[in-house]
């Protein structure tokens, strides 16, 4: 690519940038009246590569700054000190009724499994839990632990699957909550900040995890998706965008009122029984002065609407009640009536709920509070349908019948069999919201129980995508596979937009099986284009039903181009093995596979050289972790850099907690290191993967370490890595930095550039991020002829 002068670089990097700080809108149709109904799309391929890449380290430098011990909450919070975790195998239970582990633990819900902390990655105690559905439609539940984040696939509840597991590190905390937007699951604590997890790969076992949004603390984190905003609770109320950049999320502002505990934030329908408030976003917030502990209550605030926000928020009402100790969590009823809320410290209100009338925002009232006869103390609590599912500690998970002022038992199961009194050990937290029906439970002591009704919820309208969607769309089109589920479909179309201006519909062709759809993507005559699309299914009947995670997000892509090719025939520059490691066998090394070994691959990835394997095919990894590390890699001067590998895996009798394969990426030549992905299932063969690089603006000493690692007992542990490309994609026919079009990018482009610097929508945006800034510099001098 010619000389990529550092001089010119160092100039560009003093000017200034019209509009620095702003960030460039590349779909202004989101908020056009036309599209209000739908919520922003997900960016989860344009925001990877339209932000200027860094290591996401944050996370990891922060950690040296924290205690190593436990991280308290709100000052007094009795959980600091809970019983030890118990550790085990997972437990599985029968097609009917209870395994015999847990005979006579409940009334009317049927126990699936059980996973204890110890596979979920952690040594401490359990806490928070939330779910997640992939456009596949299968499903997840994700907890979190002291020391870990675990992904567990429950789309079979009697067989659950830990497929990924992230190691908190020293910034651990007893305190883990867990929400989701779109294909992203951010967890927050007392301590570590915002941890960004990309979900959009989670069936083939990749979890990503893109680093550490924001820093310092909360109590708990508030998800609003239709409004696209993140909210951190504690000593002030946070508010930030993830509609923008899922990852590199904006800070909007903070109430400061009072300390909230917790809250329950939503858009307020159209349909919601009070006119005045329709549109705006509403919060139920749980709070109280001095931590909480002085005059708790729930305040019902409105925060303006998207458009016109407001963070400070418009105070419309607040309830307290009788004895009030300590305000803990609130969850409306469907049709916006009522809200359940609880208490957690009050003697007297333990196992008791109240019942808030919240049809009128502007005068709402505490109407009865109701108990279940139980001594246990209340912890989290939702609602679905017409019913309440609390997480009541040591009485576990209580199902309670809510009919607007009344509540009454109906089911429950016990999580924590030792006792039922009041005190702070067993069920944490409760969700119900899965589609099938499936109920999924945390446990301080005892990890993740998965459960279901004796007479379930009625499953949910869901839209699934049997072959996936595209986050790149290239010349031979994309056709869409969908499944309607739970709807009585009988057409659907696909709505979109390109940023190129085209827009339309797209009738879907009924498949034989009934309910399944084919799509056609329509073309894009512009390379580069990004498009949004979103589902709708109708019914016979003239029933509508739109796809809630839409809309979706895809660029319009031409061709890939290597720049860079290291592979397992040439071991020059790479590291095998690194001091920390502590394999006592299988450790990696350059050879030649051959069907005559008993581990690993027969062949190389091309079938006709060496590769990268543990071992030397008469064993597997033993006894710790064996590391193997790229030389460096310069992405400097690509538009949308990203490193494609083949990889094979074999995992037998393993426990994910113990056994899996890490993959790492450093952007510092291997200082400093960001986890991009945990991988426990094995491949089928050789598999290509990817990890996708940022721009940068200077050259850059970029690294991927893959480490191999077997500490459990009774397992197989074998991995191979093979033909590592640098690839770029761009446009056909286009030559990124040549303004003028004469085939070559020399001193007349650059001055040109000079011209276009700071501009928004310019030529010289070569990364279509919206602004001509340092990193169109760097792809520029990147493809500098001279």
């Amino acid at each position: 690519m010619g000389d990529k002068s550092g001089g010119l670089l160092l100039l560009l990097l003093s000017l200034p940038a019209q509009g620095r700080g702003e960030k460039a809108n590349m779909f202004e149709y989101a908020n056009r009246p036309e599209f209000s109904q739908f919520p922003r799309p997900r960016f989860s391929a344009i925001a990877k590569a339209l932000v200027g890449w860094k290591p996401r380290t944050a996370g990891l430098l922060a950690a040296g700054f924290c205690f190593a011990g436990q991280v308290m909450a709100h000052d007094g919070d009795p959980k600091g000190r809970p019983d030890p975790s118990i550790h085990g195998e997972i437990v599985r239970g029968g097609g009917i009724g209870f395994d015999t582990q847990w005979d006579d633990s409940g009334d009317g819900v049927i126990f699936c499994a059980q996973i204890p902390v110890n596979v979920l990655g952690g040594v401490g105690n359990g806490a928070d839990l939330w779910h997640y559905v992939s456009s596949a439609g299968r499903e997840y539940g994700i907890m979190t632990t002291m020391e870990s984040v675990a992904w567990v696939e429950v789309t079979d509840p009697f067989d659950p699957v830990v497929v990924h597991i992230h190691e908190r590190g020293s910034t651990s905390s007893l305190w883990g909550d867990v929400k989701v937007i779109g294909e992203y699951a951010y967890v927050d604590g007392e301590g570590g900040g915002i941890l960004v997890f990309d979900m959009s790969e989670i069936d083939s076992g990749t979890v990503i995890y893109e680093g550490m949004a924001a820093g310092g603390k909360a109590h708990n984190i508030v998800a609003c998706p239709e409004a696209g905003l993140l909210i951190r609770v504690g000593q002030t109320v946070r508010f930030y965008d993830v509609l923008e950049d899922p990852v590199e999320i904006e800070f909007l502002g903070s109430r400061t009122d009072r300390f909230v505990h917790d809250a329950r934030i939503i858009v307020y329908p159209q349909d919601g029984p009070d006119p005045d408030h329709r549109g705006e976003i509403i919060g139920f917030l749980n709070d109280g002065f001095n931590q909480g502990y002085v005059d708790p209550g729930l305040s019902i605030v409105s925060f303006g609407t998207r458009a016109d926000f407001n963070p400070q928020g418009e105070t419309l009402g607040r309830i307290t009640w009788d004895e009030g100790g300590y305000s803990h969590q609130s969850w409306e009823s469907e049709d916006l009536r009522w809200l359940y809320s609880n208490d957690e410290t009050s003697p007297a209100l333990n196992s008791t709920w109240q019942c808030i009338d919240i049809s009128d925002l502007d005068n709402a009232f505490l109407g009865e509070q109701q108990a279940n006869g139980q001594a246990a103390t209340n912890h989290n609590l939702f609602v679905r349908g017409d019913l309440l599912f609390a997480a009541n500690y040591k009485d576990g998970v209580r199902v309670l019948e809510a009919d607007g002022n009344g509540l009454e038992e109906v089911a429950f199961f016990d999580t924590f069999p030792e006792s039922g009194d009041p005190g702070y050990q067993g069920c944490w937290g409760v969700d119900p919201f899965l589609p099938s029906g499936t109920i999924l439970a945390s446990d301080m002591q005892r990890g993740l129980f998965v459960l279901r009704l004796d007479e379930p919820v009625a499953n949910e309208p869901a839209i699934r995508f049997v072959n996936g969607l595209p986050d790149r769309i290239g010349p031979d089109g994309f056709e869409a596979v969908v499944d309607v589920e739970s709807f009585d479909a009988v057409s659907m179309y696909m709505e979109y937009e390109m940023e190129s201006g085209d827009a339309g519909f797209v009738q879907g062709e009924a498949d034989i099986e009934p309910g399944r759809f084919r799509i056609a993507f329509p073309a894009s005559v512009d390379c580069p284009d990004q498009i949004a699309f979103s589902f709708n299914a109708q019914s016979a009947t003239g029933e509508s039903f739109s796809d809630p995670s839409g809309p979706y997000a895809a660029t319009y892509a031409d061709t890939e181009v290597l720049a860079d090719r290291f592979d397992g025939d040439d071991p020059t520059g790479w590291m095998l093995g690194m001091p920390a490691d502590t394999a006592a066998a299988g450790v990696w090394q350059s050879r030649s596979p051959s069907r005559l070994d008993d581990f690993g691959p027969t062949a190389d990835s091309g079938g006709d050289g060496d590769c990268f394997m543990t071992g030397d095919g008469s064993g597997d990894v033993d006894g710790g972790v064996t590391t193997l590390v790229t030389p460096g890699i310069d992405p400097f001067g690509l538009v949308l850099p990203a490193v494609r590998f083949s990889l094979w895996l074999d995992f037998e009798s393993t426990v994910p907690a113990d056994d899996r394969f890490e993959v790492a990426v450093s952007g510092d030549g291997g200082e400093s290191w960001a986890l991009s992905e945990v991988i426990t299932a094995a491949t089928d063969g050789w598999e290509s993967r990817s990890v996708e690089l940022q721009p940068v603006s200077a050259p850059a000493d970029v690294r991927i370490r893959f480490t191999a690692r077997d500490e459990g007992s009774d397992s197989t542990v074998v991995a191979a890595i093979d033909q590592l490309e640098l690839l770029e994609w761009i446009c056909d026919g286009e030559s990124p930095g040549d303004m003028n079009g004469d085939g070559r990018v020399d001193g007349e482009d650059f001055g040109q550039f000079l011209a276009e610097w700071g501009r928004f929508g310019s030529p010289a945006d070569f990364n279509y991020d919206g602004i001509v800034n340092g990193l169109d510099l760097g792809i520029l001098l990147g493809h500098w002829t001279g």
